[in-house]
């Protein structure tokens, strides 16, 4: 059976399924963590009121996988993990963070079943169907329209998105390619790097990272092609299968934006 964590009597966790949910609201509606913030939450929980160091930390989450992550990382990852709980509804902080040691859980914080949070009842019956009505209800309304305005703006964010990344694949593939004064910086993970920051150590250390943090597919010889922000507030990324000066080339792109983190 899995085992979820039930927060301040008002929010549960499952690891399982790396979901937040308002008692209130389960389980139509999650917050959804990303797998390492998932587990910094479960191993928090776990010891609540106790101090968790950084080296547990990385020795539990990141080093049984064979991955070494930097300091930054993880404080990364707690700022998720604050960001998701506050997202779901949680209105209190329950982690505390302790400079150069580590954190702490300050919740209440139960431990148990589905069935030990919610009553089985609860889970199995249907809401009471609504009278039938021609008019439809206007918090009903309201929704609809609030949907459809999402739906609008990450619609034509995707447009954008997408000629963008035409617009400059477009672009590199012309002989003068704006990519030609990156540096060659070499293998690295698979993928023969380029990029245009000039820096060998820092350019290695962030194109690591990102393989630690995504699934970067560096098979077969391929070429990756790293811009860093110089005011490191992200990076963008492009992987082909080709040198881009070769017009069969087929690329990959991605962008990254740096998440909010402590200092």
């Amino acid at each position: 059976m899995t085992k979820l964590f039930l927060i301040n009597d008002a929010l549960l966790f499952d690891p399982s399924r790396r979901s937040l949910f308002l008692v209130t609201d389960y389980p139509q509606r999650a917050v959804v963590l990303h797998g390492p913030s998932s587990e910094c939450l479960a191993r928090l929980l776990e010891q609540n009121n106790q101090i968790v160091s950084q080296k547990y930390l990385f020795a539990e989450i990141w080093e049984k996988q064979g991955a070494v992550v930097s300091t930054n990382t993880l404080y990364q990852n707690i700022a998720s993990v604050r960001k998701a709980l506050k997202s779901a509804g949680l209105s209190e902080d329950i982690i505390i963070t302790l400079p150069k040691v580590g954190f702490k859980c300050v919740a209440s914080v139960r431990e148990g079943q589905i069935s030990d949070f919610i009553p089985a009842e609860e889970k199995t019956n249907k809401p009471p169907e609504a009278v039938a009505s021609s008019e439809v209800p206007q918090d009903e309304q309201d929704n609809k329209k609030g949907v459809l305005a999402w739906v609008i703006i990450f619609g034509t964010a995707g447009v954008l998105f997408f000629l963008s990344c035409a617009a400059l694949y477009l672009k590199v593939t012309e002989q003068e390619s704006v990519y030609k004064d990156y540096s060659d910086i070499g293998e690295v993970n698979g993928c023969r790097l380029f990029s245009s920051y000039s820096g060998e150590d820092k350019s290695i250390s962030t194109f690591k990272e990102l393989g630690e943090r995504y699934a970067l597919d560096c098979k077969n010889n391929k070429m990756a092609y790293l811009t860093i922000n110089r005011l490191q507030q992200g990076q963008s990324l492009l992987i082909c299968n080709h040198p881009l000066q070769n017009k069969s080339a087929h690329c990959k792109s991605y962008l990254f934006r740096e998440e909010y983190h402590e200092k």
